[in-house]
């Protein structure tokens, strides 16, 4: 058979970022002078890969980045898909790092990766199994939408694509910074069975 490829892109960097700020699906943040320079970057990246069909989750700060990379590779206007937005992080959404750390300890969390891991009795974060589910839906759209041996890119989030990809290798989500996901960086999927991904390429944007 003929594989398809899938590359699961993070947005690039905003001003949220920037401020280092825990970022779910609160504001509508835009991308700083720094993430517009990285998504142009990824795009000549992706342009070279023949990437021609985009995705998107719906939040501004991916929608700039998917817009951006459509334009460099000369792509159709990317599709906004609702399952590609980031994880619903609750009463997390929008702490800062000290904040974040001092609700985790108080809580009983470990802070090794403090953006990781949620336990299921937080009801207001997003459960990582359903996060999983909504991920695998979208991408496997993505792939139907293109032609055999094309390769199709999904705009999300450090937290959907780390949650996906978790599930897909059978790493416990429990286990600390076992994938990061660089800001307008990719993981490059490639897809062997229907329903099925194995990693071939983790490609960092060299704009810092």
């Amino acid at each position: 058979m003929t594989t398809n490829f899938v590359y699961f892109i993070r947005h690039a960097r905003s001003h949220a970022n920037q401020q280092n700020l825990l970022i779910g699906r609160k504001g509508a943040h835009e991308l700083n002078d720094v993430g517009l320079r990285q998504a142009v970057s990824l795009g000549e990246r992706l342009k070279s890969q023949g990437v021609r069909a985009f995705r998107t989750s719906p939040l501004r700060r991916a929608v700039q980045t998917a817009h951006i990379l459509g334009d460099t590779v000369g792509s159709p206007t990317p599709v906004v898909d609702e399952d590609l937005i980031e994880r619903d992080f609750g009463r997390f959404d929008g702490m800062d790092r000290p904040t974040l750390l001092d609700t985790r300890s108080r809580l009983g969390l470990d802070n090794q990766d403090p953006t990781g891991y949620f336990p299921t009795e937080l009801e207001d974060v997003e459960p990582v199994k359903d996060v999983q589910s909504r991920m695998t839906q979208a991408w496997q759209r993505a792939v139907a939408l293109v032609e055999p041996g094309e390769s199709a890119g999904v705009i999300s989030h450090a937290g959907t694509i780390k949650a996906l990809l978790y599930g897909a290798l059978g790493i416990d989500e429990r286990q600390p910074r076992a994938f990061k996901v660089f800001q307008a960086s990719y993981v490059k999927c490639k897809v062997p069975d229907e329903g099925r991904l194995t990693v071939h390429e983790i490609w960092v944007n060299p704009v810092q």
